[in-house]
């Protein structure tokens, strides 16, 4: 007897990808009890027989894997042979570039916002970022790895509505916006906020 022989050909297959979209949202006094950690890196000098502190581990950290090829002496912007994870492929002087700053004067600072990968998934959506004080500043991504201040005006009260009823008008909202400072930039894949902007370090109260 014979065994039985089934053959299974690709239009036999189907596929439905299923694409799960979930939002989570953090007051300044629950982050720590979800993992979300925020710590101060600082531009320190470092000496052979001293061990640097996590300030200075945490300032380097961030320059080097997220900044190295934008720094005077270091690579071409232009250089693939570093992945500094850029999140836009738009020309560096168009308004969609992923716009990279970092601070090197003596003991400046950047704030390194890192959020677990169980409360994201595979990367943080674009232009869902977001980071808001209502009275003193309304931070958000713009969908190519900047993080920007839209001030605290009748600008800022529109994205925030939008933010919280439409996603599809509100990145409209953010590309169409002209009055907005860079504060720093969001790395979507690892779940890192790098904050830059030396008048944003204290936001956090640490």
């Amino acid at each position: 007897m014979r065994a039985a022989k089934n053959t299974i050909y690709a239009f036999d297959v189907t596929s439905l990808p299923i694409k799960v979209k979930y939002t989570s949202s953090y007051y300044d006094n629950t982050i720590a009890g979800n993992g979300i950690t925020i710590n101060k890196g600082i531009n320190k000098p470092i000496y052979s027989y001293i061990k640097p502190d996590q300030e200075t581990l945490i300032y380097r950290f961030a320059k080097h894997s997220y900044y190295s090829n934008f720094l005077t002496g270091s690579f071409p912007v232009s250089a693939s042979s570093y992945n500094n994870w850029m999140q836009s492929t738009a020309v560096s002087s168009s308004k969609e570039c992923d716009y990279r700053y970092f601070p090197t004067g003596a003991n400046e600072e950047i704030t390194v916002i890192a959020i677990p990968r169980t409360k994201f998934g595979e990367k943080v959506s674009p232009i869902t970022f977001a980071l808001v004080n209502s009275g003193s500043y309304n931070i958000y991504d713009d969908g190519n790895g900047n993080i920007r201040d839209y001030g605290t005006g009748s600008q800022a009260e529109q994205l925030n509505t939008l933010y919280n009823t439409s996603l599809p008008d509100f990145a409209t909202a953010i590309a169409e916006s002209t009055q907005s400072i860079h504060v720093g930039n969001i790395i979507y894949a690892h779940g890192i906020v790098v904050l830059t902007n030396q008048d944003y370090q204290d936001i956090f109260g640490i």
